[in-house]
């Protein structure tokens, strides 16, 4: 056992950040950075706004947790470390092709608006890069799992190495 369990270090770093937190306010409202103001009608639109995404994002929750749910209740949980650990790498590909759809979406959209045609075919070329690049990518995730996952965990989910590239054709084919 420790003289003080982990418990006692999350502890001092949560008053660590309350004590930097209200020093931080208390001079940007002295030296009249920040002002605290309420304003009922912006508080009523914002809750018309995002009281019906509530809802959105339960279901998202609950989607994103449930294959580790049945896993467990099919499994152990053993498996599903493993399976958590191996869908954390996979995650890196969805990093990647999300910032670049990001960035592809509005000239997409644009490039609708000036020449369709032309639109559509720089559309489909982009595809294909997109999903060779996705399918180089998963293959890198497969040579190099068992190094990944020593480096973003340990060495106890090392079995989970071949999960990595089942789970991240998933964000292949998404692309």
């Amino acid at each position: 056992t420790t003289l003080f369990p982990i418990e006692s270090k999350l502890i001092a770093n949560l008053i660590g950040s309350i004590i930097l937190f209200s020093l931080i306010i208390y001079h940007t409202i002295k030296l009249e950075i920040l002002s605290f103001c309420f304003n009922y009608k912006i508080l009523r639109n914002s809750l018309v706004y995002s009281l019906p995404l509530i809802p959105n994002i339960f279901a998202g929750w609950i989607v994103s947790s449930s294959d580790r749910l049945f896993i467990a209740n099919e499994k152990s949980l053993e498996v599903v470390a493993y399976y958590s650990v191996a869908a954390m790498i996979a995650k890196l590909l969805y990093f990647i092709q999300d910032g670049i759809t990001q960035v592809s979406d509005p000239l997409t959209l644009s490039g609708l608006e000036d020449n369709i045609k032309n639109a559509k075919q720089n559309l489909l070329k982009f595809s294909y890069q997109l999903f060779s690049l996705m399918i180089f990518l998963n293959l890198g995730l497969y040579f190099f799992s068992k190094e990944l996952i020593l480096i973003f965990s340990s060495k106890n989910y090392i079995e989970g190495f071949y999960l990595v590239p089942i789970l991240g054709l998933s964000y292949v084919f998404s692309s």
